[in-house]
């Protein structure tokens, strides 16, 4: 129960990571592959690559597993002490 709530406290870190690895990868397939053939507008597609600043923030994948780690402090919290610290961490987080 104590790894699956470390678990659910550190994912929201794991999925920010993911999401810059699969943005990453994505602009470079689009630089190297699909807007390299188009004659028309090349640089103008870069150009905007270059403008997009981040990933989206997907509410629902940063806030799911704080709900879960609260929701398991207070209903286990009183048999496991431990939980409370980590509630504190995955808050932090």
């Amino acid at each position: 129960m104590t790894l699956t709530l470390l678990g659910l406290s550190l994912l929201p870190v794991i999925v920010v990571v993911g999401e810059q690895w699969r943005l990453k990868a994505s602009r470079w397939m689009m630089k190297k592959y699909w807007y390299r053939t188009h004659d028309n507008n090349q640089s103008d597609h870069i150009k905007f690559l270059e403008l997009n600043a981040g990933p989206e923030h997907n509410m629902q994948l940063k806030t799911a597993p704080l709900n879960a780690v609260l929701f398991i402090t207070v209903t286990l919290g009183a048999a496991f002490p431990l939980f409370y610290l980590l509630a504190v961490f995955a808050i932090a987080v």
